[in-house]
């Protein structure tokens, strides 16, 4: 993704790391194609999803830890249209990972969702795990009692946990 703004300690634009797949927008012009390989502008972006075979909770060096991960998603917080505060449009923001053994509730995972604060809003973790982040919890069903507004809530789904990616992932890019 290439930013066009100049905030970027002088610079003129920013080039984000490699991502695993980006949805965008068909309408808009494309800097660079080469087979699976695009440079697009980050106007265009509708979703980011870093997928791995398998996650960790946390680690200092595997790159396949959640906190690693949430790192290398945090740098898009450059991009003005990852800006939750100033964003036209919510941006599907989503790491998929296939298995997952540790611990769902364990604090490693709290931390990592912490240091995301919203910008890492959709997580399967394996078959049976997922987790959402919620900008507003008014309104769901059952109700949520001791959440405010914002904030992630972790689901134990029997085999469902992709399903529930892909429809999120679905509801949030599409236009109807």
């Amino acid at each position: 993704i290439v930013g066009n703004n100049d905030h970027y300690n002088g610079n003129e634009g920013m080039i984000s790391t490699q991502l695993d797949i980006i949805i965008y927008e068909n309408n808009s012009p494309v800097i660079f194609r080469e087979g699976d390989f695009v440079i697009l502008t980050e106007s265009s972006v509708r979703a980011v999803i870093e997928v791995k075979a398998s996650l960790t909770n946390y680690s200092a060096s595997n790159e396949n830890s959640l906190n690693k991960i949430i790192a290398k998603l945090n740098r898009l917080r450059d991009f003005d249209v990852f800006n939750l505060e100033t964003q036209a449009r919510k941006i599907f923001v989503g790491i998929f990972s296939f298995d997952h053994i540790e611990s769902f509730k364990a604090a490693r995972i709290e931390e990592a969702l912490r240091v995301s604060n919203g910008l890492v809003n959709h997580i399967s973790l394996g078959p049976d795990k997922f987790i959402r982040y919620w900008e507003n919890t008014d309104g769901l069903r059952p109700p949520i009692s001791g959440y405010n507004d914002r904030c992630y809530i972790r689901y134990n789904l029997q085999n469902l946990s992709f399903s529930y990616f892909i429809s999120n992932l679905l509801h949030i890019v599409s236009d109807e």
